[in-house]
């Protein structure tokens, strides 16, 4: 095996040399820097991490809190931010809080006395102050698809006003007046973000507003498709469901099924997120694709700034797109 002498052989350069350009710390000329990485890469160097770990005071581990990893979208954020870390030789920790803020609180207090480097968090509610303990403890963190007033520079934030506004201007651009809608809990502020774009749709396009179409504080529960199945039933039923994520939209699926309801026949919906499982159930359902993989890289490259003190970069509001489907039908009249 080799050894960090027989890299500073091979590069020309001495043992001090190689361990600076491996922890990238202090001035090193390019080519020099290169002829290391090149060594290394010829004898199949490893360094030891635990020596490294106790030399530079860094574990190379990162921690990702998220909300709900049975939500497709949050299991595709895992595996974005998880590929951008190990580009930048990371791993990383999940850590489910199941949509459960006081377990949230405690994975921060867990975290704060192992040696992460860095945390990126997707708080399941607006209350945040906690995370800041963070910051306490000297660990960078970033927040993900989140908006917070306070703390702004920590925020790596996509624009869910517009993306539901485009989603309901389509909606209605195919005719329907009749709009619906099921949100979760307006306590994560994505939701209420999208609640105000889809509001702000219908108002710009003089569409009715009936507050009986709408399903506030849903989760993917029985209880909240008897909630869908009971609206669906109605004489008066809305001939569009907009739900604020893909999750919500499958279960629409399902219940508009169990109502004798074809989709987009009888029934047209359009999800968020584009997970994976939009495009494969039938009829393909018309969705909002959110850019989850540049936000996840950004979040890295926010991290790996802040860890190497490199200088952070502010980062724009990100936007996605509306991927036009199966799930949405024409109508000439409502």
């Amino acid at each position: 095996m080799a050894t960090i002498k027989d890299v500073a052989k091979l590069a020309g350069v001495s043992v001090c040399t190689v361990s600076r350009t491996i922890s990238d710390k202090g001035y090193i000329k390019e080519e020099t820097r290169r002829r290391v990485w090149e060594a290394i890469r010829q004898l199949d160097y490893r360094p030891n991490k635990v020596a490294v770990s106790l030399k530079t005071g860094r574990s190379n581990v990162l921690a990702l809190i998220i909300p709900d990893v049975m939500n497709m979208y949050y299991a595709r954020l895992a595996k974005y931010l998880e590929e951008a870390a190990g580009k930048l030789g990371y791993m990383v920790y999940l850590c489910n809080s199941g949509n459960d803020g006081e377990r949230e609180k405690q994975f921060v207090e867990i975290l704060c006395q192992r040696n992460v480097d860095g945390v990126v968090v997707t708080p399941c509610t607006n209350e945040h102050g906690y995370v800041h303990k963070l910051a306490a403890a000297k660990i960078p963190y970033v927040y993900l698809n989140r908006t917070f007033p306070d703390d702004m520079e920590h925020c790596i934030r996509m624009d869910n006003f517009k993306a539901t506004y485009e989603c309901i201007t389509y909606l209605i651009g195919q005719g329907h007046k009749k709009i619906g809608a099921v949100f979760q809990s307006f306590h994560n502020m994505i939701y209420e973000e999208r609640y105000r774009g889809m509001r702000k749709a219908m108002e710009d396009h003089k569409i009715p507003y009936c507050e009986d179409y709408m399903i506030f504080n849903g989760d993917c529960s029985k209880a909240c498709r008897e909630r869908v199945g009971q609206l669906l039933l109605r004489p008066d039923r809305p001939g569009a469901i907009f739900a604020a994520n893909d999750m919500l939209a499958i279960d629409v699926y399902k219940t508009a099924h169990n109502c004798g309801l074809a989709i987009p026949e009888d029934l047209s919906v359009v999800g968020f997120d584009d997970i994976i499982m939009a495009e494969k159930i039938a009829p393909a359902m018309t969705t909002y694709c959110t850019p989850a993989k540049e936000m996840a890289e950004a979040a890295m490259m926010y991290i790996d700034n802040s860890i190497w003190n490199k200088g952070l970069k502010s980062f724009p509001v990100y936007e996605g797109k509306l991927i036009i489907r199966d799930s949405v039908k024409e109508v000439l009249y409502e």
